[in-house]
């Protein structure tokens, strides 16, 4: 299991993604590939799903996952979070404006 250290912090703020937050059939680059490129580099979307498959395995990553994991939360960050453009009850996908 892994502990929950000052440097696991980050692992342990975020609000949780929903499997609706992100695109259920993803297609683009695997992990093999991302690897060696910068996360400055990633997709919103490649964040998003690993983030979520991240966080789905969360209590199983050993040390170099949960690396891994934080250095994709603190990019989600820098960036200003992740968008959900989907609709929900309380609001459309397009602002209304009075």
């Amino acid at each position: 299991m892994v502990s929950k250290t000052k440097g696991d912090y980050f692992l342990w703020c975020l609000a949780p993604i929903t499997p609706w937050e992100v695109d259920l059939m993803y297609v683009g680059r695997d992990m093999t590939e991302l690897d060696m490129v910068a996360k400055k580099e990633w997709k919103d979307s490649e964040l998003a799903y690993f983030h979520q498959s991240f966080q789905q395995i969360a209590p199983y990553l050993n040390e170099e996952g949960t690396t891994i994991h934080r250095e994709i939360i603190k990019e989600i960050e820098s960036r200003g979070g992740l968008s959900n453009d989907e609709a929900s009850w309380e609001r459309g996908t397009t602002p209304k404006v009075d």
